[in-house]
């Protein structure tokens, strides 16, 4: 807003005042947007969408879709595995899609993001795997492995991927992005 405006909306605040007032609100919200765009980066899979064969479509009912969806990273100060579900349904608790599918609620890092921070770790993100079943038993619409290699992180960063995993009753669209995990704690 310009000042002149400010001043004739606020008489009595003098102008040192406004600008002091406008440098702050304008600091606040580029911190909390490059926070938002902080947090998004943080979880390699943006979305999995169920894609049915044209055999389920027909069928006409709805897909009770489970299974697991992972994320594998690798501790750089530690070199531990740390593993982070992105999707994990048992047949019990499955997610009611419509016969010709749609996308699986994920859910994201389980990691502390609202506490004081003193340190930073590093992770790279080294394997997912995806084991989605469809209807009841144990019928398998999806199972694959991507993995990543070290050198696949230096490059082609934060771009977005399809990876298609196919399965007899279908696919699995898995969009991901590759980028560098950090994990903060105090």
């Amino acid at each position: 807003m310009d000042m002149e405006k400010l001043m004739q909306k606020h008489p009595n605040v003098s102008r040192g005042e406004l600008e002091k007032i406008r440098e702050t609100s304008n600091f606040l919200n580029r911190m909390r947007r490059q926070m938002e765009e902080y947090l998004l980066k943080q979880d390699p899979v943006l979305s999995v969408h169920v894609l049915p064969s044209d055999k389920l479509i027909d069928q006409h009912k709805p897909l009770t879709t489970y299974g697991r969806i992972y994320a594998e990273y690798r501790d750089t100060s530690s070199e531990k595995t740390i593993v982070n579900d992105l999707f994990s349904r048992s047949s019990d608790d499955a997610q009611i899609l419509g016969p010709s599918g749609g996308p699986l609620t994920l859910f994201g890092p389980d990691y502390p993001c609202r506490r004081p921070f003193k340190r930073c770790r590093r992770f790279n993100i080294t394997r997912l795997v995806v084991d989605v079943f469809i209807g009841e038993g144990n019928n398998l619409f999806a199972e694959k492995q991507l993995c990543f290699a070290s050198e696949d992180m230096t490059i082609d960063l934060e771009s977005v991927k399809l990876e298609y995993v196919h399965g007899e009753l279908g696919s699995l669209a898995v969009r991901y992005i590759a980028v560098h995990m950090l994990l903060l704690y105090p």
